[in-house]
């Protein structure tokens, strides 16, 4: 996104909030939305993240995305919230389970010219990833890192955390 276009956007999301506070403009939204945001506390979701790292779940920055016949993820997002730009370094790290990938001084592999992440072909298969299977991106900035979980391992992590929400019903 160039610099023009994220003006825009700040300019419109200004002026919907702008308006949206504006007493003249009678708009009844607060049903729609929760008083306070929940939290994992909240949630009673028995959560910690491993080694008593400092992360907080608020920080974290979550999308789903598809990946292409040669490994390239379809939302950079991720990559543009961290400020990761084209051409930076990163390092690929990862099991059966998911892919970390971490920005790195040098090394072998880069954000691609188009701002796009390709996962190696060795990261993909070890996660059994195929072209077009969807998978979650986790962005964390305080470790400076993004962390790829195929869709397949979040449905066991859910269904094993809340299996009565995937029951048949009768």
């Amino acid at each position: 996104m160039n610099h023009e276009v994220t003006e825009s956007h700040r300019a419109i999301r200004h002026s919907m909030s702008s308006s949206v506070n504006n007493p003249a403009i009678d708009l009844e939204f607060d049903h729609l939305f929760p008083t306070r945001r929940r939290s994992v506390q909240s949630l009673q979701i028995p959560f910690e993240f491993p080694g008593g790292a400092d992360i907080s779940v608020s920080q974290l920055y979550c999308v789903t995305t598809v990946i292409d016949d040669h490994g390239r993820l379809s939302d950079r997002s991720a990559l543009k919230w961290l400020g990761w730009t084209p051409g930076q370094t990163v390092s690929f790290d990862g099991n059966n389970q998911l892919v970390v990938v971490r920005h790195i001084q040098s090394g072998r592999w880069t954000v691609r010219k188009n701002g796009y992440l390709r996962l190696p072909a060795l990261h993909r298969h070890l996660c059994n990833i195929s072209s077009k299977d969807r998978v979650l991106i986790t962005a964390e900035p305080n470790q400076d890192l993004i962390v790829v979980v195929p869709i397949n391992i979040l449905t066991a992590a859910l269904s094993n955390f809340l299996p009565d929400v995937w029951k048949h019903s009768p």
